[in-house]
């Protein structure tokens, strides 16, 4: 909660029930015994087709949900969210929206949803998965991303494919490596310029073996790739770069120390295109690091406001690059992290940011945060509660109320439940005008059922809603394009937007905020 970033790839988003709202469908999905297939009228040559089989006795693989993305943004924001059900037999197939370029496709098994599998994927893909278990005793082949679940991919384009799940089994033996070595030789940790020769060398020993795909994929796929691996290595680095800051900004004799560690040290890029560097999500989390850290530094290590970052991301970056961060720093609150956060200044950069980019399909994502700066009409839902009453927005006009929608084994939504229910709600615990309204977006009722009585997510005193399984396809969710759980909005008493809330608020922050709706 009180770190200054919190790492949050796109696939932790997933792992941790991240959703994306269906905006535009246009694909097959065999599904039971028949295929459902969907009208479209576009040249289906472009229009990459998957299809495979789940061995059976596979653990954890009922259903799999699909997020892809025509272009590159960090959150997923406009892109597509369906489920995939195999039939008896295992098997299934879909078909992807028509792309001119790379896109980008995760598959979330379900619902062991800590497995998943993240791949760039091209207009002419045909792919055939065979989706089994990892031969026991069989660790060269473990990725932490899948764990017991093993793919094989055949057909026309899984060669990237291949290169992308071996690429992730290599980073991950690396990591593993610098681990160790940092145990054994803790030294290494005080040396700014040892490790970061170590971080060079790594990312040299991935690159190298990289390499041995080049002639078999697409050029921009392979850029791509290349920019993934050189962001997770820098994002590790700057990481470990920040740690080594913190020491030192907390003893003042020390400060000049810190303040040349972040000058003097830095990982050189093998990549000059800053399309292709704006298209990795691992250099937009490493570039917006890079920023904070020098901020931290800068500020010694003390809170500083919110737009003293955008207007850092504003200066220091150019072109579609410095337009997805500050898409970015606007649309995920935890980068909040570390700031002095007001409202009013946020919607000020939101607005900032919306007249600045021109990309369309960036422009487009952050013109949605619009419906959540303050003073706008929060949407006025329908839903059920547990007992099949129906409920609206409306029923709770005269009331602050805090609405929080969340997965199961969503963990980031335990904490944030957790924390109110200690922190914040003993506060408000006699106050008629204070409600929190839960609402749930699983797949099954009975899982939410189930969910509620672990008492884990809110207790007795919350009014418990469900989206009726319809999931990210709910028009309350669609509404706001969530793309994080847990989505919590404060609402005032006239049903207008006071602030959206996140896990990088202090509890003493939403007392005030929810105290001053109520006055």
């Amino acid at each position: 909660m009180k770190s200054i970033y919190r790492k949050c790839l796109i696939l932790n988003h997933v792992k941790y029930f991240a959703l994306t709202l269906i905006l535009f469908l246009s694909f097959d999905v065999l599904s039971g015994q028949q295929r459902i297939t969907l009208k479209s009228t576009q040249d289906l040559s472009n229009s990459p087709f998957i299809s495979g089989k789940i061995v059976k006795g596979s653990k954890g693989l009922d259903s799999f949900i699909v997020y892809f993305l025509k272009d590159h943004l960090y959150n997923y924001s406009g892109g597509t969210t369906f489920w995939v059900k195999p039939n008896e037999n295992g098997e299934f197939a879909f078909r992807l929206p028509t792309i001119d370029h790379p896109g980008r496709i995760t598959i979330c098994f379900y619902p062991a949803a800590d497995q998943f599998v993240d791949y760039l994927v091209e207009p002419s893909d045909r792919i055939y998965m065979d989706i089994g278990e990892r031969p026991i005793n069989d660790s060269s082949i473990y990725n932490y991303n899948t764990g017991n679940t093993f793919i094989e991919f055949s057909g026309r384009g899984s060669e990237k494919y291949h290169c992308k799940l071996w690429m992730d089994i290599k980073i991950q033996q690396i990591n593993r490596r610098r681990v160790s070595l940092f145990k054994m030789q803790p030294e290494l940790r005080e040396d700014a310029d040892k490790f970061t020769k170590l971080f060079q060398n790594d990312l040299k020993d991935v690159v190298q073996f990289l390499n041995q795909y080049k002639f078999k994929l697409t050029e921009s796929v392979y850029k791509l790739i290349e920019a993934d691996i050189e962001g997770d290595v820098k994002l590790n680095w700057q990481n470990a770069l920040f740690r080594k800051c913190y020491k030192y900004v907390k003893v003042d004799s020390m400060y000049s120390k810190a303040d040349e560690v972040i000058h003097k040290y830095f990982i050189p890029s093998n990549i000059s295109n800053e399309v292709v560097l704006s298209s990795s999500i691992n250099i937009l989390r490493y570039y917006l690091l890079k920023i904070k850290t020098e901020l931290f530094v800068a500020y010694r290590g003390k809170e500083y406001n919110f737009k003293k970052l955008y207007d850092r991301l504003k200066n220091n970056f150019s072109g579609v690059l410095r337009e997805k961060l500050l898409m970015l720093s606007v649309s995920d609150p935890d980068i909040r992290n570390g700031t002095i956060f007001s409202m009013n200044e946020f919607d000020e950069c939101v607005n900032d940011a919306i007249a600045f980019i021109k990309t369309p399909y960036i422009k487009k994502a952050t013109e949605n945060l619009r419906k959540i700066s303050k003073g706008s009409i929060a949407y006025d839902f329908t839903l059920s509660d547990s007992s099949g009453n129906i409920v609206h927005l409306q029923d709770f006009k005269g009331k602050v109320i805090l609405i929080d929608i969340w997965g199961t084994n969503c963990w980031g939504c335990i904490d944030f439940a957790k924390r109110f229910e200690e922190q914040v709600y003993p506060e408000f615990k006699d106050n008629s005008q204070f409600a929190i309204v839960s609402i749930n977006i699983d797949k099954d009722r009975q899982a939410w059922i189930t969910s509620l009585k672990t008492g884990r997510y809110y207790q007795a005193h919350s009014i418990k809603l469900f989206t009726d399984g319809m999931e990210m396809n709910h028009p309350l969710v669609r509404y706001y394009d969530v793309q994080f759980l847990p989505f919590v909005l404060l609402i005032d008493k006239q049903g207008k937007i006071v602030a959206q809330l996140s896990n990088s608020y202090k509890a003493k922050e939403i007392i005030s905020l929810i105290k001053k709706a109520i006055d």
